[in-house]
């Protein structure tokens, strides 16, 4: 580990933010675990769950409750086979939890190597460490029964892995950077363009001649395109289509056009994706029973024309959307997570204008602990954002802007692909580790600075 090469000093640190990592992450599933054992589960979580009880039950990997075992389209598989590994033991939802906290951690450890490798700075390192521990939402997911821990960590270990093989031409970890992407697109579709953004970034980095360039591109799009191939392949004999997942279809459908249509028609966002769902059951020439997928792919086709028809209010409301992605703290699913509430409720308002002022809306809605939580979030992201700020004017300054491109590139990617209607804090786990970078370099470009203007040295990083 390069975070290791910086000193003692440095290893004791990452040994002490691991450390305060695991006892916020233990203080909640404990929490959890006493007040409230099913808020392990949130809606997704029981999809999941039904998924991997059948796999054990009766092989197949199916949503339904009962015979017949239709086969599922909609979730790749695995979240639901790292499930299956522990329901074949018969552990509950607290040890597969519990794995999830271990993975939580290894994030952390992850965010601070990637911060070493693309900063050199072992303070940089743990800062981002540091800022990855308190990361609330980050925290909180590593309690449910939802993919963000797991995702997150094949993730940001893919990427490391593709860097460590930009610095040091070894094809073993570009063929393991590979790898791992293409484990967290089956865990998550969400990052299946990715690795051609990755791509991007390094051709152009890169220095190596061209003909070696487009060799190594090759050889990490066949690998990632190789590990997927197995589920694209069953997905085609069971459904006679190659495809990874039906759920950004419907996404399209039941979020990005009924917002769309809500912010048109001064409807509910619910209202709006069932009149969708409706229109589009009633124009699918087949049947949605005989070709599901089909059907989902009709029901997207519709979601795009109403988004064709008001291109704008599409892009006024992504903007809004990825605002919220970037900005608004975690806060319903504390309250649920800990039993402190019996059902969800949001801040945001699609379509119908809010009865009252977000402040009351959010003082009535929520509980006392959950407020300070809120409050603790949003000094974290202020502070997050400012050292990513200053991490990229350090480096702007001393022209190394490989590492700050990478974040870049990162946040615009998951601001994009995940940032619709249907976002909320959840939907920003994956990259914070990748902000947590930026800002742990910020904060040692900021004290470097301190104290070469203390010492009345000229300005400047290294």
């Amino acid at each position: 580990m390069l975070i290791t090469q910086f000193g003692k000093q440095r290893v004791r640190a990452t040994v002490s933010v691991l450390l305060a990592a695991l006892l916020l992450r233990l203080l909640l599933f404990a929490g959890v675990l006493v007040m409230n054992p099913e808020g392990f589960f949130e809606t997704d979580s029981r999809e999941y769950w039904q998924i991997a009880e059948n796999l054990v039950e009766h092989g197949a990997y199916s949503l339904s409750a009962a015979p017949p075992l239709e086969p599922d389209h909609r979730r790749t598989p695995l979240y639901p086979l790292f499930i299956a590994a522990f329901r074949c033991l018969r552990l509950d939802a607290a040890v597969i939890v519990a794995v999830q906290i271990a993975l939580s951690l290894l994030t952390v450890l992850a965010a601070m190597e990637l911060a070493a490798k693309l900063f050199g700075n072992g303070t940089a390192a743990v800062w981002a460490g540091a800022l990855m521990a308190v990361d609330v939402p980050s925290v909180v997911f590593a309690s449910s029964l939802l993919t963000e821990s797991v995702f997150t960590t094949l993730f940001v270990l893919g990427v490391l892995l593709s860097i460590e093989s930009y610095f040091h031409r070894k094809p073993g970890y570009l063929a393991a950077g590979a790898v791992f992407l293409g484990i967290a697109v089956l865990c998550r579709p969400v990052a299946l363009f990715f690795p051609g953004a990755l791509i991007a970034v390094y051709l152009v980095a890169d220095r190596a001649p061209w003909r070696s360039r487009i060799g190594a591109a090759a050889l990490f799009l066949g690998l990632f395109l190789l590990t997927l191939a197995p589920w694209v392949t069953r997905n085609y004999l069971t459904f006679g289509r190659p495809f990874l997942s039906t759920i950004g279809d419907v996404n399209i459908l039941e979020y990005r056009a009924a917002a769309v249509y809500a912010e048109k028609h001064r409807v509910s966002l619910s209202d709006a994706s069932l009149l969708l769902r409706e229109q589009a059951q009633s124009t699918y020439p087949g049947s949605k029973d005989e070709d599901p997928v089909g059907f989902i792919r009709h029901g997207a086709g519709v979601g795009r024309r109403v988004i064709l028809e008001d291109p704008w209010i599409y892009l006024a409301n992504n903007l809004r959307a990825a605002l919220s992605l970037l900005f608004a703290p975690l806060r319903s699913t504390i309250d649920l997570q800990l039993g402190l509430s019996a059902r969800a409720s949001s801040l945001q308002n699609w379509g119908q204008a809010a009865s009252q002022g977000v402040i009351p809306r959010l003082l009535e809605s929520t509980s006392g602990t959950t407020l300070v939580l809120v409050l603790f979030q949003l000094l974290h992201l202020l502070i997050l954002w400012a050292l990513l700020f200053i991490g990229a004017a350090a480096s702007i300054r001393g022209k190394n802007l490989l590492g700050m491109v990478l974040i870049v590139v990162v946040v615009a990617y998951f601001l994009v692909m995940a940032g619709g209607p249907e976002a909320y804090a959840r939907f920003r786990v994956p990259f914070v580790p990748f902000l947590a970078s930026g800002a742990g370099w910020g904060a040692a470009a900021l004290g470097q600075r301190t104290r070469r203007r203390k010492q009345g040295q000229p300005q400047g990083v290294s």
